[in-house]
C-alpha cells in the first residue's frame, strides 16, 4: 500500500473510502490525486474520469465533499441529492459552527449510497443542467440572502 492509499485510509471516514471503492468498481478511475499527508491541513484532490461523468472527492481543512464534473460543470453532490430528492427548502448548517463542522458534507447523506442515485439522475434527467442551475440559485438566495 503507498504512502497516500495509507493516508486515506487513516483519515477518511468509512463511507468516503466506500465510495471510492464503488467509483472504481463501476468504471471510474483516478486521473490526478493532489495533497494528502504532506499538504497543509492534510487537504486532498482526488479526480476520477467516469464512463460519463467525472467525480472528485475533497477534502479541504478536515472536511470531505463530493463533485460530479459535467463538461466541466461541477455539480456539488449536495445540490444534486437535494434536487433528485425533490427537497424544497435547505438546511442551515445546525450547531455552532465555532465548535465543529462535519466532516463530510452534505450532512447527513451516505455518499455510498447517495452517489449512485444521483448519477443515474444526471444521466437520465433531459434537463439536468438547467435543473441543478436554478437550484443552485435558489440555495444562495436562502442561504446568502441574495
Amino acid at each position: 500500500m503507498g504512502d497516500f492509499e495509507a493516508w486515506l485510509q487513516d483519515v477518511a471516514p468509512p463511507d468516503v473510502r466506500q465510495t471510492i471503492t464503488w467509483l472504481e468498481a463501476n468504471g471510474f478511475t483516478r486521473s490526478s490525486i493532489r495533497g494528502g499527508r504532506e499538504e497543509s491541513f492534510g487537504s486532498t484532490v482526488i479526480r476520477f474520469d467516469g464512463p460519463d461523468v467525472d467525480a472528485e472527492i475533497v477534502r479541504d481543512r478536515g472536511q470531505w465533499m463530493f463533485d460530479f464534473v459535467i463538461q466541466e460543470t461541477r455539480r456539488a453532490l449536495d445540490v444534486v441529492s437535494h434536487v433528485r430528492n425533490g427537497r424544497r427548502q435547505w438546511a442551515i448548517c445546525q450547531g455552532d459552527l465555532r465548535e465543529s463542522l462535519p466532516t463530510q458534507l452534505p450532512e447527513d447523506v451516505r455518499w455510498k449510497e447517495e452517489v449512485p442515485l444521483c448519477l443515474d439522475w444526471l444521466l437520465g434527467h433531459p434537463n439536468a443542467g438547467e435543473t441543478l442551475d436554478a437550484a443552485a440559485r435558489q440555495r444562495g438566495v436562502e442561504l446568502f440572502g441574495s
